[in-house]
């Protein structure tokens, strides 16, 4: 089972709590992130959840330096004997007595690192932070930390615009070329495994989700702000076959951005 922390892990390294206020830290330094509430080893203390003075307590228990600055990192789940997994990182507090008695413990990695530019990222995180605007590299490690593969993105210096999406359970990870007024003819995407490997090169329209199936929704993207009205959606198979195109039904008002895939791959939003 694959966990996708990211949304969190920005949290914790970017905002500190300081004299009851939270403010930014993005700096270009090493990441050093302290997965507490990511990896939820929550302790409520006192009493029941509502009653007044009730405390809830975050305990760390699991500890990862990073080499380089990241914005984004996708865990893998594994089991693993408590020895190694206390090499991995994992405090005692992780620790129940039934992986004491069993001698072993399911445990998540990091086994794909997004690595940033080390540059601010500024308020709009989120919406950019996996794309070249932000993203210099993808790495993709083994449980003991070997690294397996490097996959670059497009790089703003060759007006490369590079945006990545993550299939809902991270079986997928695709790369979608985004055409600018310098480049407009850059549009397609590469398909990798969760591995790293390359799976397939998409030629035409942009792909802009990917299901856990493989699945991939397509289109061509306008690079004007507002985009030129108009457009439809492009359904591929696993197999990278066009099997259904989706026709815009307001291409006067509109034209195709967005889409996104439904955890269980059986539905989309257009």
């Amino acid at each position: 089972m694959r966990k996708c922390f990211s949304l969190i892990l920005c949290l914790l390294d970017f905002v500190k709590i300081k004299g009851g206020t939270m403010q930014s830290i993005i700096k270009n330094i090493t990441t050093t992130v302290l997965l507490v509430a990511i990896l939820c080893l929550i302790s409520l203390i006192g009493a029941q959840e509502g009653k007044e003075g009730s405390e809830i307590k975050l305990v760390p228990v699991y500890e990862k330096t990073f080499a380089a600055s990241v914005v984004d990192v996708i865990f893998d789940t594994v089991t693993v004997s408590i020895e190694e997994a206390k090499a991995m990182g994992w405090k005692e507090a992780a620790i129940t007595e039934k992986d004491s008695a069993n001698r072993e413990i399911a445990i998540s990695y990091p086994k794909v690192v997004i690595v940033s530019h080390g540059r601010r990222l500024g308020y709009y995180a989120p919406a950019v932070k996996r794309s070249s605007g932000s993203v210099t590299e993808i790495r993709f490690y083994d449980r003991k930390g070997k690294l397996l593969n490097v996959v670059e993105i497009g790089k703003l210096e060759n007006d490369e615009w590079d945006q990545i999406h993550i299939s809902p359970n991270c079986k997928y990870i695709l790369i979608s070329h985004i055409p600018s007024e310098t480049n407009s003819g850059y549009t397609g995407g590469i398909l990798y495994d969760f591995t790293g490997k390359k799976i397939r090169e998409i030629k035409g329209p942009t792909p802009i989700a990917i299901s856990d199936e493989g699945y991939m929704i397509a289109a061509y993207l306008d690079w004007q702000a507002p985009p030129e009205p108009g457009g439809s959606f492009y359904i591929y198979n696993s197999e990278g076959r066009l099997i259904q195109t989706i026709e815009n039904p307001s291409k006067e008002k509109t034209a195709p951005l967005f889409a996104k895939y439904t955890e269980d791959g059986e539905n989309a939003v257009l």
